[in-house]
């Protein structure tokens, strides 16, 4: 007959009728699932919240040369902390996984200590007070360790955060002084070569002196000063030279020698009158024609003299012996003195001359710097460029240096970012795992649902007819009498025996349970007093 014939009676008869493939699958696999619920060991988990704090000095007044985010350097210290050496540390430190150690090789150990050390990031949204923008950031971060004893879990979680805390301490300073030292060698590399740059540079000024780029318009000034001294002697010279003529025309009109008549002015020799008569008609002839009658009237007079000086009566008897000796010295103050200035001129003259041949040579000198100054320029250069480059590269070094060692003081200091124990671990009252009522519970619908299947997979394949109307419909007509089931006695006892061995095992199952969770859940008399404590704590809130 199909399944959707049968009726609720026919399920319930089936149902007393395989009673026992229900039950008897049931309790096994429910006293499996009981045991593995009860008998699995207790795992407790110690955890601890870690807050990444701010530092205490503002960014704005002292940067910080570790950069990076939160998140990422608790990474590199989680890396860090979990390193073999660590972990080995701690597990010969409490004796941990001490049954593995003698099965398994230490790596396997190390790697399942691994994964019972949890971490979990914590983040929150936060604004950035320099950008305004808002953001998620990490801000805290939790920490655990799992193990069957809860004393073992909460040290070893207390050995784990202060792993972290000093590894971040000591990533961080061994970050800031490798910094420093790093910018503390570019500052010295720098100032070596500013050093050789700078000496470099003194013996090119010193090969080159005067000759030098930054000297080009000290030197064309130089010259133009020069050229403008010496126009100015040539025009002293030239005056010099002026004077000097006139005082030769002086001395050529007046006499070596006086001659004083007495009590009157001097009287001029014919030779003295015509020496002044010939410079009159010199000095008449440029303005005058040859036929203007001052020089027509010059020309007789000095023919007359040239006459009377021929015949020898050109002068009185001193005069004639000054003219017949030259030994004899001038006598005349005019002439003296006329004679005393020419010298002075010709002397004056010869300094000016002396003078402006200085002059040339320097300006030569300075025209020669001139022309040396393009080779010398490409060198020089090249060396007040790199000098430049170098001591701009020395002043950012330098400053990022300063920066440097106001970060490592603030780490030294322990001012800037760093990990506070918000929650540390505490000592689990309650394990982690396993759920034990989850366990129970699957445990029970399995297995009440393996019951119930295997007796309609039974029921399924059995071909037995086991009511009325089966009966009809087999025999195609109404049965005249049912005649009931007689037990014989041994099936009577064997009954009796499966009973009190499923009494027994249930009895063995609770007694069994009850230890286990003695053992590894909670003392029953604590667990009792737990009961007793919700239940009234319940009956107070219905008010009962």
């Amino acid at each position: 007959m199909d399944e959707d014939e049968k009726s609720l009676l026919d399920h319930w008869s089936m149902i007393r009728r395989r009673k026992w493939l229900i039950i008897v699958p049931f309790l096994v696999l429910f006293a499996i699932s009981a045991g593995l619920a009860l008998l699995l060991p207790p795992v407790y988990r110690s955890t601890a919240t870690i807050l990444i704090e701010e530092p205490d000095v503002p960014r704005e007044l002292v940067t910080s040369t570790i950069t990076g985010f939160a998140d990422q350097r608790v990474q590199v210290i989680k890396q860090r902390v979990m390193a073999t050496q660590n972990l080995l540390e701690i597990i010969r430190k409490y004796d941990l996984y001490a049954d593995d150690r003698q099965r398994q090789p230490i790596s396997q150990v190390v790697e399942d200590m691994r994964e019972d050390i949890g971490m979990q990031l914590i983040s929150a949204e936060v604004r950035d007070p320099r950008s305004g923008q808002a953001g998620e950031a990490t801000i805290a971060f939790k920490l655990w360790f799992e193990h069957r004893h809860a004393q073992t879990a909460q040290r070893v979680a207390n050995e784990i955060v202060a792993l972290y805390i000093s590894e971040n301490v000591r990533e961080r300073q061994s970050k800031v002084a490798q910094t420093s030292q790093f910018l503390s060698g570019e500052v010295r590399r720098l100032e070596a070569t500013i050093a050789e740059l700078e000496k470099r540079l003194t013996e090119l000024k010193v090969a080159h002196a005067g000759s030098l780029p930054e000297q080009r318009n000290y030197n064309l000034q130089s010259i133009d000063r020069g050229e403008q001294e010496l126009r100015d002697l040539e025009r002293r010279a030239q005056t010099l030279q002026e004077r000097m003529i006139y005082i030769r025309s002086m001395l050529i009109q007046i006499s070596p020698h006086t001659a004083v008549a007495a009590g009157g002015p001097p009287i001029l020799s014919p030779a003295d009158q015509l020496r002044l008569f010939r410079n009159q008609l010199a000095t008449v002839s440029k303005r005058y024609s040859p036929d203007h009658p001052d020089i027509v009237k010059l020309r007789r007079e000095i023919e007359s003299l040239e006459e009377e000086v021929k015949k020898g009566g050109g002068g009185s008897p001193r005069q004639r012996q000054a003219d017949a000796t030259d030994d004899f010295p001038p006598d005349n103050p005019a002439y003296i003195q006329l004679q005393s200035e020419l010298q002075a001129a010709q002397t004056e003259l010869q300094a000016v001359a002396a003078q402006a041949d200085a002059v040339r040579a320097r300006i030569v000198t300075f025209a020669k710097l001139i022309e040396q100054t393009p080779m010398v320029e490409r060198e020089y250069q090249q060396l007040t460029r790199a000098l430049d480059a170098a001591n701009f590269e020395y002043r950012e070094i330098r400053a990022k240096q300063t920066a440097a060692d106001l970060g490592k003081s603030l780490e030294t200091e322990h001012k800037g970012e760093r990990f506070a124990i918000v929650e540390p671990p505490i000592l689990p009252n309650e394990p982690t795992r396993p759920n034990r009522p989850a366990i129970l519970l699957i445990g029970f619908v399995l297995s009440a649902a393996a019951g119930v299947g295997l007796a309609f997979l039974r029921e399924m394949a059995d071909a037995g007819v086991y009511s009325l109307r089966q009966a009809v419909a087999v025999t195609g007509g109404t049965p005249l009498a049912v005649i009931p089931y007689i037990r014989t006695r041994r099936e009577v006892v064997q009954a009796w025996q499966l009973r009190t061995a499923i009494g027994v095992g249930s009895l063995l199952l609770i007694v069994g349970a009850a230890t286990a969770v003695h053992v590894y859940v909670r003392p029953l008399d604590v667990l009792w007093a737990t009961v007793e404590n919700r239940i009234e704590t319940s009956g107070f809130r219905l008010g009962i």
